[in-house]
């Protein structure tokens, strides 16, 4: 059976700014009543179906945009055993994914913000921002090159500045610097 929590809900009673990530997921776990759920935090964040590393680690966002829709992915995922996902849209045969856990959000992009930004709350960190117009990679690259020996370093893999980019990005924090 499949289990379907309305994230909004549990945000609401849970303010990000007093809980812990850590809590907020094993309170949604506990919202699904589940063992496997109430037990488990994503390791990875993954928004492509097509590039799924760790599924049992991994929460999977179906996100939605003019051209694509995640929702449509969402039998391949679990096909490659992913069971957490965030979604918009429940999937009508809930039946075909007997072990996942479906955590419904209004919108899974700004969603996938908010985690990030809770995640990255957890951090006191310094921040540092590279502008312009061109070489903006390249330059992140070499300061990553230059720094790497002396500090640990969260980066953007390859030119991860949009809107889904940078919370992907920040979601890394952990496995860096921890």
């Amino acid at each position: 059976m499949a289990f379907c929590v309305n994230l909004q809900r549990v945000v609401i009673a849970i303010p990000v700014a007093n809980c812990q990530l850590n809590q907020c997921f094993f309170h949604i776990g506990s919202a699904c009543n589940t063992q496997q759920a109430m037990a488990w935090q994503p390791a990875y964040l993954s928004t492509d179906s097509r590039h799924i590393v760790y599924p049992k680690q991994s929460l999977f966002i179906a996100l939605q945009g003019p051209n694509h829709n995640g929702h449509l992915f969402i039998e391949e995922a679990y096909q490659k055993q992913i069971r957490f996902f965030l979604v918009a849209e429940q999937p009508l045969a809930t039946q075909n994914y007997p072990d996942a856990v479906f955590l419904c959000v209004n919108n899974t992009l700004q969603a996938l913000q908010q985690i990030a930004a809770a995640h990255r709350a957890l951090f006191q960190l310094p921040v540092l921002g590279i502008t312009g117009s061109n070489g903006k990679t390249v330059v992140k690259e070499w300061l990553y090159q230059c720094l790497s020996n002396d500090f640990s370093i969260a980066r953007s893999p390859k030119s991860y500045n949009s809107q889904v980019g940078v919370p992907l990005s920040v979601w890394q924090i952990k496995s860096i610097i921890i």
